[in-house]
């Protein structure tokens, strides 16, 4: 099982609400870390959030200022078996 399907199961163990908004109609490009991940949560899963994702030793990227959104942050999860990147984009609100 990929490393994706596995942060994304235990998204689901550990009751985060989420919702996997953005390229749902190209999924076999996000499992293949073609496109970028854009999840969005609720701020009062935070906590839950930050506990799996670090977890997965996912880094914590800054885009460029000009490239920076409001309530958004951006993740790099690593899968050494695949040596493939993931880019998450991590979404409290939509603005």
């Amino acid at each position: 099982m990929s490393i994706l399907l596995n942060f994304f199961s235990d998204l689901e163990l550990n009751s985060i609400d989420y919702c996997h908004w953005k390229s749902i109609d190209r999924m076999d490009e996000v499992m293949s870390s073609k496109t970028d991940i854009d999840l969005l949560i609720d701020r009062k899963h935070v906590s839950g959030f930050n506990k799996v994702i670090t977890k997965y030793k996912a880094i914590s990227v800054r885009p460029r200022l000009w490239m920076e959104y409001p309530s958004m942050e951006d993740y790099l999860l690593y899968d050494p078996s695949a040596g493939t990147f993931y880019h998450i984009h991590l979404h409290y609100e939509l603005i």
